[in-house]
């Protein structure tokens, strides 16, 4: 049995939801913040990417 759900969590600006032998749940959250305005402007921008991974503690033995 495979299963997707798109959209499988609230807490997130997107997510994602698989089942097979196992399951694995992925959320996305973005934020836009102002820019610094005591940095010189150079017509270029910073890209921050922060990833989290959380295992739940609940896991099979095997």
């Amino acid at each position: 049995m495979l299963l997707h759900a798109a959209e499988s969590t609230y807490t997130a600006n997107g997510s994602a939801l698989l089942l097979r032998d196992t399951t694995v749940v992925c959320g996305i959250k973005a934020e836009i913040v102002a820019p610094d305005l005591d940095l010189p402007e150079d017509d270029s921008f910073e890209l921050h990417v922060t990833p989290n991974v959380d295992l739940p503690v609940i896991c099979s033995p095997k």
